[in-house]
């Protein structure tokens, strides 16, 4: 039971750092944007929602996209339940 919570820590850690690595190309990729809509006259809170949001999106694509496969792999054909 250890090995398998050892495990699921060392999965939730290197999906943490991948959604992390995501967000912060995402975010990299809309700097010039995100300069031009506080040269237009947006908030920093207005740019750090957005940066938000697309993080959001990312993780809750990833965590959806996981349920789909846990309930594919134990819902087979082969499955024995």
């Amino acid at each position: 039971m250890q090995l398998m919570l050892a495990f699921a820590l060392v999965a939730l850690a290197v999906s943490a750092g991948g959604v992390y690595g995501v967000s912060s190309y995402a975010t990299q990729a809309r700097r010039r944007e995100f300069g031009i809509r506080m040269a237009l006259g947006a908030q920093r809170r207005d740019i750090f929602g957005l940066a938000l949001r697309d993080g959001a999106n990312v993780a809750a694509l990833g965590g959806s996209s996981a349920r789909v496969g846990a309930r594919g792999s134990t819902s087979g054909p082969c499955s024995t339940t």
